[in-house]
């Protein structure tokens, strides 16, 4: 399957902001609803739990702000579960958050920011 199939297919969008203790997870569907904010232990039970509370509304792909060892369990069960990764850079996850109304510099918006990227 060609990687445009696979983003025909995804209806939710897990935009996650990384972190070595705790990550912080949005996921938004394909039309911008809101599906979950969280923060999301970097362990695979935590993980699994958030793909899975995501997956009930259809397919869904992660989108990482840094490809850091603080990542690699998250790329990890991605790659098993063939659940589709993308990375933005930093300086694409600024822009994009300039883009929104108010002090897009916290957490919750970054994940945001980066659900809505793709």
């Amino acid at each position: 399957m060609r990687e445009s199939d696979n983003a025909a297919q995804v209806d939710v969008f897990i935009g996650v902001d990384i972190a070595k203790a705790d990550h912080y997870a949005c996921a938004v569907t394909t039309v911008g609803e809101r599906v979950l904010s969280r923060p999301v232990a970097n362990d695979e039970a935590a993980i699994g739990r958030l793909i899975d509370d995501a997956s009930t509304r259809g397919n869904v792909a992660l989108v990482i702000d840094t490809t850091s060892s603080a990542a690699s369990l998250l790329m990890h069960i991605a790659a098993r579960k063939g659940i589709p990764l993308a990375y933005v850079t930093g300086l694409a996850m600024r822009r994009a958050a300039d883009l929104y109304a108010g002090a897009a510099k916290n957490r919750s918006q970054r994940r945001y920011c980066a659900s809505r990227l793709c």
